[in-house]
């Protein structure tokens, strides 16, 4: 009895660790490398940012491949990323997808992943100098969603230190009309409004 509760004990604990090592090559098959070559694929980008935010979402963790470092280490410029700013103009779903993706990097490289500082100082740069019309189309959208996104990446700018907080200060349009409206603005079901963003 006892050696088959021992047995049984044994078969659980190696079903738990197979599972755990799935999930972690599950995680790990979605690398750097990947994502930046997957951006290059029209078809593919939309997926392959919505899988790069997902994972960066639950980054730091031991168990999962760092998807973001791994970009940034062979991507310093976010060049993959920036260059679909450039294209034809994407739909909106897709707006969010890149702005939440460039909010996921600056988030790291203001926290845990602060060596890669100058890459968060450039991706602030290269926004406040050659994107602001992005960020503002988003953020006097109708929708609540778009303008909630893009406060989202302009908290993660300002938090990569000083400098990029006085260089977005310097650049961004303050006597705009429509950003008194914004402080009012709440979404059609009526739920929080953009203050907490």
């Amino acid at each position: 009895e006892t050696n088959m509760a021992s047995k049984r004990k044994r078969s659980d604990s190696d079903t738990h660790a197979t599972q755990s090592k799935t999930a972690k090559t599950v995680a790990m098959e979605f690398t750097g490398t990947q994502f930046k070559s997957t951006l290059q694929t029209p078809e593919r980008m939309a997926k392959a940012l919505a899988t790069f935010i997902s994972i960066a979402k639950k980054l730091p963790c031991p168990e999962l491949y760092d998807v973001v470092d791994g970009y940034i280490k062979i991507s310093a410029e976010c060049a993959e990323i920036f260059k679909l700013l450039d294209g034809e103009g994407w739909p909106e779903n897709q707006m969010v997808l890149i702005f939440q993706a460039l909010e996921a990097i600056l988030l790291r490289t203001a926290s845990d992943l602060t060596h890669f500082s100058a890459v968060g100082m450039n991706i602030v740069k290269t926004l406040l100098h050659n994107y602001m019309k992005f960020i503002y189309t988003a953020l006097y959208s109708a929708s609540h969603r778009y303008s909630r996104v893009c406060l989202g990446l302009m908290t993660a700018m300002v938090s990569q230190g000083p400098d990029a907080a006085r260089d977005f200060l310097s650049q961004f349009d303050f006597t705009n009309k429509m950003l008194s409206g914004l402080l009012k603005r709440r979404d059609k079901m009526g739920r929080t409004d953009l203050r907490v963003a």
